[in-house]
């Protein structure tokens, strides 16, 4: 019985001060509300972002790389090609100076 007493003297009296603590203080009603009101403006600007995020384009990066490696190759082919062009002026050019020799030895005009 004397625990039993123990125990329930406790809460009695938490309960009691429970129950007058109750009272509708103005300060306490205000941030109360103030808390609600920015808790819906955070609920409205968690909505917007999750909107922006189903709206955001497909990730295009897999064609990305695809396209920058389909322009490594292409550069590649440029690059050879441009040596091929320097190699074909400079035969070119030899072989215009072998003509010009061959027109001036042999007076060809």
């Amino acid at each position: 019985m004397k625990l039993l007493n123990f125990i329930s003297r406790p809460a009695i009296m938490v309960s009691l001060l429970c129950i007058s603590c109750d009272k509708d203080d103005p300060a306490l009603i205000e941030k109360k509300n103030a808390q609600a009101s920015e808790i819906t403006r955070l609920k409205g600007e968690i909505a917007l972002l999750e909107e922006k995020l189903r709206n955001l384009p497909p990730d295009v990066s897999d064609e990305l790389e695809r396209k920058r490696g389909e322009v490594a190759k292409q550069q590649a082919a440029i690059d050879q090609l441009e040596t091929g062009i320097r190699e074909q002026e400079q035969r070119k050019n030899a072989l215009q100076r072998e003509f010009d020799a061959y027109k001036a030895k042999y007076g060809i005009n």
